[in-house]
């Protein structure tokens, strides 16, 4: 008998199922995504020697999902760097203790543009703050006469009505496209391609 071969674009491939494609993943695209992936791992501050060796070795510390990217680096590194605007795009602190939130540069406020709230005055951007130093450890509430001081008054506002927890909680990276707070590499996906 004779052997056919049927050929169809990539594109095609690619397409939705729901437009007569077969729904295939752009391999780029989903490399970055499985990076994005590395990044959700490593970006917070979760306490493994796993990832202190990485962050160590890449020299991560808190401000580094939105930090701008080096000029000089490896082709790793420069997918990492890639990976990480993904990330920025979703991910979001939630408040426990504040101690990992650098307030003018980390993600952490979910109803503004891209989670960081705006100063009252600019020069206080040059201020290096962390969340918690925002927070009275007494009675477990925002020193309102201070937030006030620092931030827009719509920003300061909004964050006056984060609660904070009353049992000490590490601050804690979420995802936001997901009703749970789960961040998955289909999510990922769907938020940086769709």
């Amino acid at each position: 008998g004779s052997k056919y071969i049927a050929w169809t674009s990539w594109d095609k491939l690619c397409c939705s199922k729901k437009y007569g494609g077969l729904g295939f993943k752009e391999t780029k695209e989903m490399n970055l995504a499985l990076i994005a992936k590395f990044v959700w791992f490593v970006a917070p501050d979760r306490q493994s020697l796993c990832m202190d060796v990485l962050r160590s070795k890449y020299k991560i510390n808190s401000g580094w999902l939105t930090a701008n990217s080096v000029a000089i680096a490896s082709p790793t590194w420069r997918a990492i760097e890639e990976a990480k605007k993904l990330v920025a795009k979703g991910g979001c602190f939630i408040i426990g203790n504040g101690k990992s939130i650098q307030v003018w540069s980390d993600p952490w406020m979910p109803e503004f543009v891209n989670f960081i709230p705006q100063p009252r005055l600019e020069e206080c951007r040059k201020l290096s703050i962390k969340a918690s130093e925002l927070i009275d450890s007494i009675s477990k509430s925002w020193i309102s006469v201070l937030v006030k001081e620092l931030f827009a008054p719509t920003n300061a506002r909004a964050i006056l009505n984060i609660p904070i927890p009353m049992s000490p909680k590490q601050d804690k990276l979420v995802w936001l496209p997901d009703s749970k707070g789960r961040f998955s590499v289909k999510s990922i996906h769907n938020v940086a391609f769709a």
